[in-house]
């Protein structure tokens, strides 16, 4: 094991909710850890099962420190509850099924400190449990546009999400966003939001386990258990605040992504990415129709802020319509 010194320099938010079958694999994962310096954080979100009890067992490791919600709060107010607790250089989000590979923090740890100007470090991701394979998402350690584009084109946001990183950020305020829609799409706007600020260092192995669970009671089946048309509401929005994120870039930056992205808008129209067309009249329409149509909404004049309606603009004439006029412009 390696030491620390006395005072831990990472912390780790762990946001439980009704997970006393899996949250005692997770933290006992952690337990293991080849770097004993960091501090474990964990909050109960208003349990009906064992879950509280299960992560109180832990508390007898000094490193963890277990609170209980009174009131449900979701699993983005639960971990927003964890960040403004952080008093570490470093930190990272543990979802409560998740497990990591025993050299985890260290490799992190190491990969931040030989990098000083990244602000995230992250590894590649192995899920179990109802998928199983090996999940990497390249390309964060690039410039500001291309960073952006390769996360966006990636649709891998979940594996740098679960990244070590600085604590320096939280204090202008950036915390996850909430949203209408049980949270849908936070963790991508919050990757968005931390590209913006510097770029991502990339350890390619498999640290993180991810649990791809097929249960209802999983927040992603949750999402992807609403009608269409409510999937569909939840992207807009979604889409929307990714539009406000973007929108923030420095205006030494603000005309390539422009022209970079009406490319992939282009491609992705065009189907370059082998998808079968856009099926225009089904609300179900792929993400990235959805995607698509905010990063091209300065084109239609719509504004630029977190909660435009997006719903009725996914058609493709219209989208179409946008690319010209951000071509043209």
């Amino acid at each position: 094991m390696v030491a620390s010194s006395a005072r831990p320099d990472v912390t780790v938010c762990i946001p439980a909710f009704e997970s006393e079958a899996f949250v005692g694999d997770c933290l006992e994962a952690l337990s293991r850890q080849t770097y004993d310096g960091f501090a474990a954080l964990v909050s109960v979100d208003a349990s009906g099962d064992a879950t509280e009890a299960v992560c109180r067992s832990f508390e007898s490791d000094s490193r963890f420190r277990v609170n209980a919600q009174p009131r449900r709060l979701g699993w983005v107010e639960n971990i927003n509850s964890l960040l403004d607790r952080v008093e570490t250089d470093l930190f990272f989000i543990l979802p409560h099924d998740d497990l990591l590979e025993p050299d985890y923090v260290e490799s992190l740890r190491v990969a931040m400190l030989d990098a000083p100007k990244a602000v995230v470090a992250y590894a590649d991701v192995r899920t179990f449990g109802a998928v199983d394979e090996r999940q990497a998402t390249p390309g964060l350690e690039a410039g500001l546009v291309d960073r952006v584009l390769a996360l966006l084109t990636s649709q891998l946001e979940g594996v740098p999400f679960r990244g070590l990183t600085r604590s320096a950020l939280l204090n202008g305020g950036l915390r996850l966003r909430d949203n209408r829609h049980a949270g849908f799409g936070a963790h991508i706007v919050w990757v968005l939001e931390l590209l913006c600020r510097g770029p991502f260092r990339h350890v390619s192995r498999p640290l993180y386990r991810q649990n791809v669970r097929s249960d209802p009671a999983s927040v992603v089946q949750g999402w992807d258990r609403r009608a269409p048309e409510n999937r569909l509401a939840a992207w807009a929005e979604h889409s929307a605040a990714c539009l406000e994120v973007l929108a923030r870039t420095d205006a030494s930056n603000a005309d390539r992504l422009r022209l970079q992205l009406v490319q992939l808008a282009r491609a992705l129209m065009q189907g370059d990415r082998g998808s079968p067309g856009w099926d225009v009249d089904d609300p179900a329409v792929r993400r990235e129709l959805v995607l698509l149509a905010a990063l091209t909404a300065r084109g239609l004049g719509l504004p630029e802020v977190e909660g435009t309606d997006l719903v009725a603009l996914p058609a493709e004439a219209q989208l179409w319509e946008a690319i010209a006029r951000l071509e043209g412009s």
